[in-house]
């Protein structure tokens, strides 16, 4: 009896770990995840904390993918290049930090957070400067 369950269970064993192989290699042959181009929008930073930032002044459709990011001369994710230094009087300015969830990864400008933000309220300015990838010590 001890016999049949030890061979029992080392059949379940590998048979199982067959299987997983075989859903693995499935996995990596169908699902081939598209590698983006992020020289096209990021930048290196001058700054040793940071590494990276937004490219100034572009419009790019990234990876011919269905999304377009666009940066202003300050970096920050915006359709309008109309930021100044000094703030509108009568507006409130709202600055966003954070990663790819903040800067709006993945949607085009109008539909980001941000965006958003500004539509709902015409008494606020939002300047969005997420970067993706960026983690609480970047930020």
């Amino acid at each position: 009896m001890r016999k049949d369950l030890k061979i029992n269970l080392a059949l379940f064993i590998i048979s199982t770990s067959l299987v997983l192989v075989f859903f693995e290699l499935g996995a990596r042959y169908l699902y081939k995840p598209k590698n983006l181009n992020y020289s096209q929008f990021i930048q290196r930073s001058n700054n040793p904390n940071i590494k990276w930032e937004h490219k100034p002044n572009i419009s790019v459709k990234v990876n011919n993918e269905n999304f377009k990011i666009t940066t202003d001369k300050w970096k920050f994710r915006r359709e309008e290049n109309n930021i100044s230094k000094i703030k509108p009087g009568n507006k409130k300015r709202v600055l966003l930090i954070g990663d790819s969830v903040v800067e709006g990864h993945g949607v085009n400008d109008a539909e980001t957070f941000s965006s958003i933000m500004e539509n709902i309220d015409d008494d606020i300015q939002v300047l969005n400067a997420a970067v993706g990838g960026y983690n609480t010590f970047q930020e």
